[in-house]
């Protein structure tokens, strides 16, 4: 049986995996796309 600290814990690297991981990869990829469509036209 998960302690309340352990499902806090799992709770915090869940939430922590998904949006610090789309932090770090939505970015850049949102900043290069404008670039690509502007050296198009």
């Amino acid at each position: 049986m998960l302690s309340a600290r352990n499902i806090a814990a799992l709770g915090f690297m869940t939430f922590a995996m998904y949006l610090g991981a789309g932090n770090l990869i939505f970015p850049p990829f949102l900043a290069i796309k404008p670039v690509s469509i502007s050296l198009r036209a």
